[in-house]
């Protein structure tokens, strides 16, 4: 917290308690202490304290205002989390990236599983081009690729949820496919 945030902590703590004596050791204590914690987060909890009839005729002590309160290096910087893909375990920072990234490797891991399957070509160069594919043209590949698992399959389940990629059926009609 800074000064001018202390100040005004005091500024809010004497309007509560007018008739109660902060002297001058109890304000730069408060302020060192207060030093590790955010503004918001000590002026929410001092809000609360208030709202308690415990602290009608006095104002909590500082220990019950920090209670559980994080300090400011404890508080989590949502902006650094590492996001992992859930297939490939890929590390990424922003969220988005990582589920887009997983929508890829989830189609690719199907290619992957119904190449071996059908005994077509695949390795693993073939994967990393896929990865390194524009979005369009991974989207061709992957709708030729499933016209081709469409016609190699002999489960009816299969064909019909290829078919139903290409022509998606109306939302009562999904509902019972998927209740099949």
């Amino acid at each position: 917290m800074t000064k001018e945030e202390i100040e005004e902590l005091f500024r809010f703590l004497k309007a509560s308690y007018p008739t109660y004596d902060f002297n001058a050791d109890m304000i730069s204590y408060w302020a060192n202490e207060l030093s590790q914690y955010s503004f918001e987060d000590v002026k929410l909890s001092l809000k609360h304290c208030l709202a308690n009839d415990k602290y009608t005729n006095r104002p909590p002590q500082l220990e019950v205002i920090i209670f559980k309160l994080p300090k400011i290096k404890q508080k989590i910087d949502f902006t650094k989390i590492t996001y992992f893909c859930r297939n490939c375990r890929k590390p990424f920072n922003n969220l988005d990236d990582c589920h887009k990234h997983e929508d890829r490797c989830s189609s690719i891991l199907y290619i992957e599983r119904k190449s071996k399957k059908y005994n077509w070509d695949f390795n693993d160069q073939i994967k990393e081009e896929l990865y390194q594919y524009s979005e369009e043209n991974f989207e061709n590949f992957y709708s030729n690729f499933l016209k081709t698992v469409k016609k190699a399959t002999s489960l009816e389940w299969e064909r019909k949820l290829i078919n139903n990629i290409f022509n998606p059926p109306e939302k009562e009609e999904a509902l019972k496919f998927l209740q099949n």
